[in-house]
């Protein structure tokens, strides 16, 4: 190989190496929010990679990151609070979180909100979750 090709390689594998690091945890994320089951899927996340995440999902900087979009932040804020609490709550307490949350978002509902649409129907499975848990 000459040293020009050895250099265009090397140039290569920098940029595509940089291109998909920037992704790493917004791929996570909408995985997450995206899935077929999102209770489930973040509840199944270890608690080093749910810690993780939460800077990232706050809309902080994280080195070499790209940042979810304003929606998608809204919603994973949202989803980590409800794990966050489930997984230090007991059951007790964390069905009065999810009765408090279900109240905050009705006036967000009835105002049409399609993402405050959306967290209701995660805290329905939250519920469910807890209900099948006992």
């Amino acid at each position: 190989m000459t040293k020009s090709r050895l250099f265009f390689l090397s140039v290569f594998f920098i940029a595509a190496v940089s291109v998909f690091a920037g992704t790493e945890y917004k791929d996570l994320c909408r995985g997450i929010l995206y899935a077929v089951k999102p209770v489930d899927a973040i509840g199944q996340l270890n608690q080093t990679t749910f810690q993780n995440i939460r800077r990232y999902a706050l809309g902080l900087p994280v080195e070499g990151q790209d940042p979810l979009n304003e929606n998608d932040q809204r919603l994973m804020m949202f989803l980590y609070a409800c794990e966050a609490t489930r997984r230090t709550k007991s059951a007790d307490d964390f069905s009065l979180y999810l009765q408090s949350e279900q109240e905050l978002l009705t006036k967000h509902i009835k105002e049409g909100d399609n993402l405050s649409i959306k967290m209701e129907g995660w805290l329905d499975l939250f519920k469910l979750n807890l209900m099948f848990a006992n």
